[in-house]
């Protein structure tokens, strides 16, 4: 099993803006161990908006853009 590293975390967490989990996940660590992990080496987590920034971010859009009905021929 991979042993945690502070620059690793950083790596996974801040730079590629990987959740905990996802973190836990590729260094086969209980979520737990990350957070316990990151308090006990002072690396902040995120805030509630940022969080909910990166996860809209993620998502692909939920509407389509229509094209400009102005320049469209009307019957």
């Amino acid at each position: 099993m991979p042993t945690l590293s502070v620059n690793k975390v950083k790596k996974l967490y801040y730079e590629e803006k990987l959740s905990v989990f996802e973190v836990a996940q590729i260094l086969q660590k209980h979520p737990k161990s990350v957070f316990k992990f990151m308090g006990k080496n002072g690396l902040a987590r995120r805030s509630a908006a940022e969080m909910n920034r990166i996860r809209f971010e993620r998502k692909p859009l939920s509407f389509s853009i229509k094209q400009d009905l102005l320049t469209q021929k009307r019957n």
